[in-house]
């Protein structure tokens, strides 16, 4: 059960690593810079996505495992 909850834990830190890239001027990717305004907003990333679903599912497991533990106790 630690180990489940540790995994989901590194799942959701890894986040703002995924989340770093972007389009033209993101940062983390090596883009260019956006020369006469603001830079433009760099959409999340595909890895963000499967780390939330993974993330989420490995959460919702580990309520279900307690729930089953706890009738078998009771």
């Amino acid at each position: 059960m630690k180990k489940i909850s540790l995994l989901s834990i590194l799942m959701l830190s890894g986040l703002s690593f995924a989340a770093s890239g972007g389009g033209a001027g993101g940062t983390g990717n090596g883009g260019w810079p956006v020369t006469g305004g603001t830079r433009p907003v760099a959409p999340i990333d595909t890895n963000a996505i499967i780390l939330i679903v993974a993330a989420v599912a490995i959460i919702i497991a580990m309520v279900a495992y307690k729930k089953i533990s706890a009738r078998k106790v009771a």
